[in-house]
């Protein structure tokens, strides 16, 4: 166990980096959990993970550890020292049996990359002890997820494909699964949207009323962080799959207690374009316009949850558009 919390790591992403790499044997989640005590690892700090053979059962208890403390997991190796800015000296990290296991606790799991794998020997696979499948679903995940992205057979080894596993949410990248909610207002109806994610939360309203309908995106980014930020924007934007929203931009965004706040007027073929959305992106840009901060979700995902509210925006709004063109 390594721990990387210089001052620049610190700055950078503000927690303490924790790298695990060989045998994670039955003592290990014990070891883990005294350099908590200490203060060495606070909740929520990265763990890295690489290791490619160990209890089981240590894994799930770190797995525990990981969730009940916020803490982020990783699959990859520390760097060699010396070895900044060297890609030769880059190594590749494998997260096996016990170490799959916990890295499927980590509240925030990032998917590998590169030439990083993870995976199960066929004898650890969730199916073959009840101990496996209930450890699963206490994080939240099933055994069609796990079975979804296990696409790589090598002899009695099933290796991951790591580009499905944000597809089937095994991995989250920083991100809980996005939520929709619909109520009714006085004045006519409003969806929100909600994601958790490790800086804070992001909210998309979506109201209408039979004055129109309007898009307000809300980045809740903690106070510090927004009044650091507020001074730079001078624009605001949103896209859909990527392509920015026809319609002119929107001045600078507007600081509240939950942190920055914008948003525009919306027509009702807009509001369909949103609803069914792989991807809505809400932005603000710096002066020079070389920089710009914001968050995507993706309404697509929770569709099912949306129709009740276009069926009543469209109540509402059609009758509008009917009397402008009549008139």
């Amino acid at each position: 166990m390594q721990i990387k919390n210089d001052r620049l790591t610190m700055m950078l992403v503000k927690f303490p980096q924790v790298y695990l790499a060989g045998p994670l044997d039955a003592d290990a989640p014990e070891r883990f959990l005294a350099l908590m005590r200490k203060g060495a690892v606070p909740d929520g700090s990265d763990v890295y993970l690489d290791s490619d053979r160990g209890d089981a059962e240590a894994g799930m208890a770190l797995g525990r550890l990981f969730r009940i403390h916020r803490m982020v997991t990783h699959v990859g190796a520390r760097s060699r020292p010396g070895s900044y800015g060297r890609a030769a000296a880059a190594r590749t990290a494998s997260c096996v049996d016990a170490c799959t296991y916990a890295w499927l606790g980590g509240l925030y799991r990032w998917a590998p990359s590169g030439t990083d794998r993870i995976g199960l020997h066929q004898a650890l696979l969730p199916g073959q002890r009840p101990v496996f499948s209930d450890y699963l679903a206490s994080m939240g995940l099933s055994r069609r997820q796990l079975g979804a992205v296990m696409q790589v057979l090598t002899a009695d080894m099933v290796w991951f494909d790591t580009r499905l596993l944000l597809t089937w949410s095994v991995a989250n990248n920083g991100r809980q699964p996005l939520t929709a909610s619909y109520q009714l207002t006085p004045d006519g109806a409003q969806l929100t949207y909600l994601q958790t994610v490790r800086e804070g939360r992001h909210r998309i309203l979506l109201s209408c009323s039979r004055s129109g309908a309007t898009l307000t995106a809300i980045n809740e980014l903690g106070a510090r962080r927004s009044l650091m930020l507020w001074p730079r924007v001078t624009n605001t934007y949103f896209e859909i799959d990527h392509q920015a929203m026809a319609g002119p931009r929107g001045p600078s965004a507007r600081r509240t207690d939950e942190g920055l706040q914008f948003g525009r007027t919306l027509d009702l073929a807009q509001l369909r374009q949103i609803l069914d959305a792989e991807s809505l992106g809400a932005w603000m840009q710096d002066r020079n316009g070389m920089v710009r901060y914001g968050f995507t979700i993706g309404p697509v995902a929770v569709r099912s949850s949306t129709q009740f509210f276009l069926e009543a925006c469209r109540h509402m709004l059609e009758p509008r558009l009917t009397g402008m063109v009549a008139r």
